[in-house]
């Protein structure tokens, strides 16, 4: 989904799907116990230019479930997990 989502200039076309795809991997990475990959997938995501907020959230939330069930001691867990919630900057 990423890879068809950018143009062959690195442009993402389809930048809310390739959001949902990198929390999508973000989970997949948390499920398997690679939390830097998780937090770096969610980050991307989370970071994108065009947002629409309902859609990300309902795959942010799976991602913010995993990470505090399986690493809620530590450090950039929170700092993502806040990133998905309503209003943040």
């Amino acid at each position: 989904m990423i890879r068809i989502s950018t143009g062959l200039d690195g442009t993402e076309i389809s930048p809310m799907r390739a959001a949902e795809a990198r929390l999508t991997l973000g989970v997949a990475a948390a499920r398997t116990g690679d939390i830097d990959e998780a937090i770096g997938m969610g980050t991307t995501a989370l970071e994108a230019d065009r947002k629409s907020l309902p859609s990300l959230l309902l795959v942010a939330d799976e991602l913010d479930k995993e990470l505090r069930a399986r690493y809620p001691r530590e450090a950039a867990s929170p700092e993502l997990i806040s990133r998905s919630e309503p209003g943040h900057q």
